[in-house]
């Protein structure tokens, strides 16, 4: 066997490894975003409902500038194409605007950005970094530990602003601030208004709960935010693997084409061999 046809047979190997790499990622990430999907749904219908509650809450007697917490919402794993940066531009241009009381990062990776532009160095005071929840359960434990650095820093009556991917589009996702509602749940908070309008003399008393009433919402918005992200940011990572899966396959074929050239031309060459051998046999 030829130096060049065993080179060949090599990267063949490796190539081969690396699509089916691929496509167990892409499947992965498709049986995430599904997962994910069914999460988002039910996130929301809990908005809905929370923020329908909160609407309900009578004004401060002193109106006063409620302070603001900014939240970023990345990703731990790679292989998602520029979501991250995208993420921490945003989060950054929404800082520099905001001046919040206290700044998130969610998602190593988004950190590692965030990072390069040197945003550690501000102190621990001003930003607060998480690795992103693996599940609804640890979403839950992430609100409930910024409510207590809320809690810490006096700012239960904070607003909460969100940064994160809302969609994609052939593998680029659409990021955005989210200073409130999402619109596509305001239709799903006036079904169930005129549900609680029915029953506001059961909620008499709002007005004694409204911390956690806010609480509440803080933490509805958060889950729905970030189970809405994990939604665009497996589908990314879907369309990153699907493109290096097809190029693998495309450059597998190309190698396979050469291979079956190489070797014919190696039983070629032994038969040419074998009838030259037997020409001065004679």
């Amino acid at each position: 066997m030829s130096s060049s046809l065993r080179a060949l047979q090599s990267r063949h190997q490796a190539w081969c490894s690396f699509r089916d790499i691929a496509h167990a990622t892409r499947s992965l990430a498709a049986s995430r975003r599904s997962r994910w999907a069914g999460h988002a749904q039910r996130s929301g219908e809990h908005l809905a409902w929370v923020w329908a509650l909160a609407k309900l809450l009578p004004a401060p007697p002193r109106p006063q500038l409620r302070p603001k917490i900014l939240v970023g919402i990345g990703t731990d794993l790679g292989l998602c194409g520029r979501l991250n940066p995208l993420v921490a531009d945003a989060f950054l241009r929404r800082r520099a605007e905001l001046k919040p009381a206290l700044s998130v990062a969610i998602g190593e990776r988004l950190g590692q950005v965030l990072d390069e532009h040197g945003l550690l160095a501000e102190g621990p005071a001003q930003i607060a970094y998480e690795s992103a929840p693996v599940s609804p359960a640890a979403v839950l434990e992430l609100a409930e530990r910024l409510e207590l650095s809320l809690a810490k820093l006096g700012l239960q009556e904070a607003q909460l602003d969100l940064v994160a991917a809302v969609s994609e589009d052939a593998g680029v996702p659409d990021v955005r601030c989210e200073p409130s509602l999402p619109a596509a749940l305001e239709g799903d908070v006036r079904a169930v208004e005129a549900q609680l309008y029915r029953e506001r003399r059961v909620l008499s008393d709002l007005a004694a709960g409204r911390e956690s009433v806010l609480a509440l919402l803080r933490h509805a918005r958060l889950a729905h935010a970030f189970c809405r992200a994990q939604v665009v940011e497996s589908a990314v990572r879907w369309t990153v693997m699907h493109r290096a899966h097809e190029g693998a396959q495309r450059r597998i074929g190309e190698q396979e084409l050469e291979l079956r050239r190489l070797r014919q031309e190696e039983i070629t060459q032994e038969m040419l061999d074998v009838v030259a051998g037997r020409g001065i046999g004679v």
